[in-house]
Order: C-alpha cells, then structure tokens, then sequence
C-alpha cells in the first residue's frame, strides 16, 4: 500500500471523508445488484463519513434508510440561460455561450 492510500484508509477510518457517487444511474443493469450492494456494505461499515449519491430520478429502484434523499429542482428558461452562459464565460468561450 502506498501513502496515498494508506492516507485515505486513515481518513475513512476516521470518518472525516466525504464519498461522492455520482451517476448511479449510469451503472449498467447487469451490475446494478452488486454496486448497490457494495454502497450499502460501504456506508453501513464507515457510516461516520458522508455520502453524497447522485442519479436521475426515478432511474434507480433503490432505498437506503441512513440516507436523505433530496430532489433538485428544475432551472426555468432564464436559469438556464445565466448557467449557460457563466459556464462558457468561465472557459472564456463567449462564441459557444451567444450561440447557445
């Protein structure tokens, strides 16, 4: 084990991380059983950190009973474009941000 996993082990144990999955939805069906399995296996062993699991709505069938869940709300027609165009301009990218 190196020091950079050894660090991290630590950290985990400690329950001092944050463990962001994002795009649960985008796990193939096939695997879908065992990564759900392995998260809850996860967060039940280290339940001291904080998860964070992103997925579209309604794309898994899934409850885990430790964890919140929370519901973005969609942006309207005048937040999408301010999100739009800071993304662009934050690339400094103002012909992709007018086009769009």
């Amino acid at each position: 084990m190196n020091g950079r996993e050894s660090h991290f082990e630590a950290i985990v144990q400690a329950g001092r991380a944050m463990i962001l999955l994002d795009g649960l939805d985008e796990v193939r069906e096939v695997d879908s059983d065992r990564v759900l399995r392995q998260i809850k296996e996860f967060s039940q062993k280290f339940s001291e950190n904080c998860f964070v699991i992103t997925c579209r709505i309604a794309a898994k069938e899934y409850t885990y009973e430790q964890f919140t869940e929370v519901e973005v709300a969609d942006f309207d027609d005048r937040q999408i474009a301010e999100f739009s165009n800071n993304w662009f301009r934050s690339r400094n990218d103002a012909v992709k941000a007018k086009r769009f």
